[in-house]
């Protein structure tokens, strides 16, 4: 599964995260609001910190230790990201980042929305396991 989902249209390459959703280009806008923004922001293809958090806490609790840390270290939780490219604190959560399918570059990796809620729950879940 995990191999699928790296394969995915949810993977950044760029950003070495996963987005939230894969490319919405020629859906119709039946689908709802994610439909409004533009591809890479917000609910269209860009990077959930919290749900991030999700999946690499569900690569511990499988027991996938090694990818765990291949992700962790290749900028797969905030702590590791490139913090000029994050535009904040690398201890400061935030609600979602543009991802690589956003038209600005200059906005790519960057934390925008700060908040702690679920991103904390996850990180703290994750030490736990450690």
């Amino acid at each position: 599964m995990y191999e699928l989902v790296k394969g995915s249209g949810l993977y950044d390459e760029e950003l070495n995260s996963y987005t939230v959703s894969a490319s919405l280009k020629g859906q119709s806008y039946d689908m709802g609001r994610m439909m409004s923004f533009s591809p890479g922001w917000l609910e269209n293809q860009s990077i959930w910190v919290h749900m991030s958090m999700k999946y690499m806490l569900q690569l511990c609790r499988g027991g996938m230790y090694e990818t765990f840390f291949e992700e962790l270290v290749g900028g797969g939780m905030l702590p590791f990201m490139d913090q000029k490219r994050y535009g904040r604190s690398l201890l400061e959560a935030s609600s979602f980042i543009p991802s690589s399918a956003f038209p600005d570059e200059n906005q790519w990796g960057r934390g925008f929305l700060a908040r702690l809620s679920g991103s904390t729950a996850e990180f703290l879940s994750i030490w736990a396991i450690m």
